[in-house]
């Protein structure tokens, strides 16, 4: 009786989880089913090939193949025939260095979205995002998710440095302070973008832009060089090789 016993727990335990798995299993088949409703596109249920699964078939009733994006939005590869599906193109202001205008992306139509150079989807919320996708980038290495533009824009990337409005003195506009990037001014000429010595700007989001903390200054606040290896005196910036004024 008791060898029994131990061997009913091991069968008890296999059919739990056989019982699990077909759970799980119809659960991700609804999910599925969910996304992929074709609810924008009936077409698409009426097509032989499925919107989803076949490129022709999607551009055939007009909508737009895209393996990229879907954070929260539909179902890949067709954009458009299922709900919160919004196709959008990477869009920047003129005076952002990189360029990103091939890039395509399916959206969430809850979020009004920026299409990183990655092809992500990235909400506007103000905030600076790192360029990493980018290889070479050099100025513009920062870029702020505009989210004042139209939902069928999906917004518009806009350089930290020129950005008007509540966030022009505030840092996350410029990016996490951790990877040293900070609105403030130059303490000397010929740094990075900067146009003179008196506007707040990004610091470190360009080429030649180094946010290095004075020395004098008893709240510890920073100021942008165009050497990492300078150092700030009373709001202006000193070669370590040349005479610094002492700190008093």
């Amino acid at each position: 009786m008791l060898k029994n016993k131990k061997m009913l727990v091991p069968i008890m335990l296999v059919a739990f989880l056989l019982v699990i798995s077909g759970v799980l299993l119809m659960s991700d088949q609804l999910l599925a089913l969910v996304r992929d409703n074709n609810i924008n596109e009936p077409a698409c249920v009426k097509s032989k090939y499925n919107c989803d699964n076949n490129e022709r078939s999607c551009n055939r009733v007009g909508l737009n193949w895209t393996t990229n994006g879907y954070q929260n939005a539909g179902n890949p590869n067709c954009c458009g025939d299922d709900s919160s599906e919004l196709y959008k193109i990477c869009k920047k202001h003129s005076n952002i260095s990189w360029s990103c205008n091939d890039v395509k992306s399916c959206c969430s139509q809850a979020l009004n979205n920026c299409i990183s150079p990655d092809g992500s989807c990235v909400q506007g919320d103000g905030t600076a995002y790192h360029m990493h996708s980018i290889s070479g980038v050099t100025n513009d290495k920062w870029a702020i998710c505009n989210n004042t533009g139209q939902a069928t824009d999906g917004g518009t990337w806009a350089d930290p440095d020129d950005y008007t409005g509540t966030l022009k003195l505030y840092t996350p506009a410029c990016g996490p302070f951790s990877n040293k990037t900070q609105v403030t001014r130059a303490g000397e000429s010929s740094v990075g973008e900067y146009s003179d010595q008196t506007t707040n700007e990004c610091c470190g989001d360009d080429k030649n832009e180094y946010y290095i903390i004075d020395q004098s200054d008893v709240y510890k606040r920073g100021y942008c060089c165009n050497n990492k290896t300078d150092m700030v005196v009373n709001g202006k910036c000193y070669a370590r090789k040349n005479r610094v004024p002492a700190v008093r």
